[in-house]
């Protein structure tokens, strides 16, 4: 199942889980075709703060890629 985060005005899509002692998260934002999958073996914090991580990597990922015209996605 993936979840649907508004990020400004557009989609952003992401799943994020835990198994014992592993951590994962899968994010993409289809306006601009920027992916981004983490996978750590470790447990979840408390807070988020892995998860958080990596939402806010996509993110600035986002922002630092290269500007193009079709992302070839339709």
């Amino acid at each position: 199942m993936l979840n649907l985060r508004p990020r400004n005005g557009r989609p952003l899509l992401h799943h994020s889980g835990t198994t014992r002692g592993f951590t994962a998260f899968a994010g993409f934002l289809p306006h601009s075709g920027t992916a981004l999958a983490a996978l750590a073996n470790t447990t979840p914090a408390p807070t988020g703060s892995f998860v958080q991580a990596a939402y806010e990597t996509l993110c600035h990922l986002e922002k630092t890629a290269p500007r193009s015209h079709h992302t070839g996605m339709r």
